[in-house]
């Protein structure tokens, strides 16, 4: 990954000299978008000088309202102690000004557009709004927090509501300062407050982990250690509409209680041939066994507006290919789409070595600006019957497995035209002992153009909890698997495309 920036410092988004570093992971959240904001909304509550907030969309609903609400709470804190934060926000909301200039404040007059209390109700944080995106291309996809310069929250989410179940690490220790410059450097404005520029954290400190963890808000008060000092994972705000994350919530989940949990956009029934004992292993959050300090890499890529696909040479994308290339066992992928050229490249040249290779793809997922809209590297299924072929033709198929995301209440994948559940998790994992987790996915937008925020991590434990944290929240891996044909391993149907087809690579669609 450093050798990407020798040339070009400002592909890493970050100063070199905080790519590579250390850090604790106390909390892992696998769950719809109202789950993480909720943590968004506790660690904004609970901060005490500074909080910079980083997404790609941005959309007035329950997501935005728990974010405010955590605004609001602070402010009275604030206002109770006699102290002010500062809080800057760095979204994507592309419009026509930002041909002029790709970065521009959203004055205090716009910030009810924005969902956000008026500058008078908040006098106590002095919030600024930043506007950021380079057209045509140049996508500012990154999703993070950065609090007090203690506290890290990276995510795949945007702060909307979809069908999405969505990843979010929270992390403390050195990563913290890079993931603080990577948002210095994207704001790129003269800041006149920044409380933290000379509080840097360090990973030289005791850590807390489970109920201890230093946030103190409602999302870490419950299932915390067990009766055997423990970390455990957690069923967190089971009843309906429910994401406050009531006492009740380490009950045994049922399968009513997760379908329930599951419709936060548009309801789908759980299937009928799912019993409670199916669903009773589901854990949105996940608090990991205390660790000390383990290696950890921040690999972003910078925003390149340019059409084409010559902008290869970032640390996202060493990351991932290194990875890959040095694999000698497994590689397992987990993203929405599955297209990019170097991918697809790197993951057949992974099976042809003998290396075992498994993809959980979105059955259907953005169909049509994959499979329509030219250069984008074709559809989830045709890029998956390719490979198929390809890997034929030397006898190595047997070592990918394709896998469509099915959810923890579903007994086959429901397509992504039904928006009723889809995962949007960004996640690479090789031999169980180095993981990349983010908001890169793995199609040609995110490979060459957008701006994205990603942290490698080196720990077998981290992985292997990872890996549980997976297993429970999905079916995925029991009912989503396909055959070489196509069809579900499981006999069960694929829902009905919607006919916007897909491109070989003949015709420039992995190009």
């Amino acid at each position: 990954a450093l050798s990407t920036v020798l040339d070009e410092p400002s592909s890493a988004v970050a100063s070199p000299a905080l790519m590579g570093a250390t850090g604790v992971v106390p909390l892992t959240v696998v769950s719809v978008i109202p789950d993480i904001m909720q943590h968004y909304h506790d660690t904004i509550a609970a901060a005490r000088s500074e909080v910079l907030l980083a997404t790609n969309a941005w959309e007035k609903g329950k997501s935005v309202d728990l974010v405010t609400s955590g605004i609001r709470a602070l402010e009275e804190r604030c206002a109770n102690e006699g102290r002010t934060v500062t809080f800057k926000l760095l979204v994507d909301a592309a419009s026509l000004r930002n041909a002029i200039s790709p970065r521009y404040y959203r004055t205090s007059s716009h910030w009810e557009e924005f969902g956000l209390p008026t500058e008078a109700e908040i006098p106590h944080i002095k919030l600024e709004v930043i506007n950021y995106h380079i057209p045509p291309l140049g996508t500012f996809h990154s999703k993070f927090m950065v609090v007090d310069r203690q506290i890290a929250l990276v995510n795949s989410n945007n702060v909307n509501i979809r069908s999405n179940v969505e990843m979010m690490c929270r992390f403390e220790g050195d990563i913290v300062n890079g993931l603080w410059d990577t948002f210095i450097i994207s704001w790129s404005k003269p800041m006149a407050m920044l409380p933290c520029l000379h509080t840097p954290t360090t990973s030289k400190r005791e850590f807390r982990f489970g109920a201890q963890n230093i946030v103190g808000g409602p999302t870490l008060e419950h299932g915390g250690p067990d009766a055997e000092g423990k970390s455990q994972a957690t069923f967190a705000g089971a009843a309906k509409g429910q994401f406050d994350h009531v006492s009740e919530h380490s009950r045994t989940p049922t399968l009513q209680l997760v379908n329930e949990r599951l419709n936060v956009f548009k309801p789908a029934e759980a299937s009928s041939d799912l019993t409670d004992a199916d669903v009773a292993d589901f854990a949105p959050f996940f608090f990991h066994d205390a660790h000390t300090p383990v290696p950890m890499a921040l690999v972003n890529r910078r925003p390149y507006p340019v059409p084409g696909h010559s902008d290869l040479a970032t640390p996202q994308n060493a990351a991932w290919l290194a990875a890959i290339a040095l694999a000698k066992d497994h590689v397992f992928i987990q993203s929405p789409v599955f297209s990019a050229h170097p991918a697809v490249e790197a993951v057949l040249a992974a099976c042809r070595r003998g290396v075992h290779v498994t993809l959980y793809v979105d059955d259907g997922f953005n169909d049509f600006a994959e499979g329509v809209v030219p250069f984008q590297g074709g559809t989830n299924d045709a890029v998956r019957d390719e490979m198929y072929d390809e890997l034929k033709k030397t006898g190595h198929e047997q070592f990918l497995e394709y896998a469509w995301y099915t959810a923890k209440d579903q007994s086959a994948p429901l397509g992504f035209d039904s928006n009723q559940r889809n995962c949007h998790v960004k996640f690479l994992a090789v031999d169980g002992q180095v993981a990349v987790m983010g908001s890169g996915n793995m199609d040609t937008q995110s490979w060459y153009h957008s701006q994205e925020v990603n942290v490698m991590v080196d720990s077998p434990s981290l992985v292997a909890e990872w890996k549980e944290i997976f297993a429970r929240n999905q079916n995925t891996a029991k009912l989503g698997k396909t055959l070489l044909d196509g069809k579900l391993a499981s006999g069960k149907e694929l829902p009905k495309k919607s006919g916007h087809g897909g491109l070989k690579r003949s015709e420039g669609g992995f190009l």
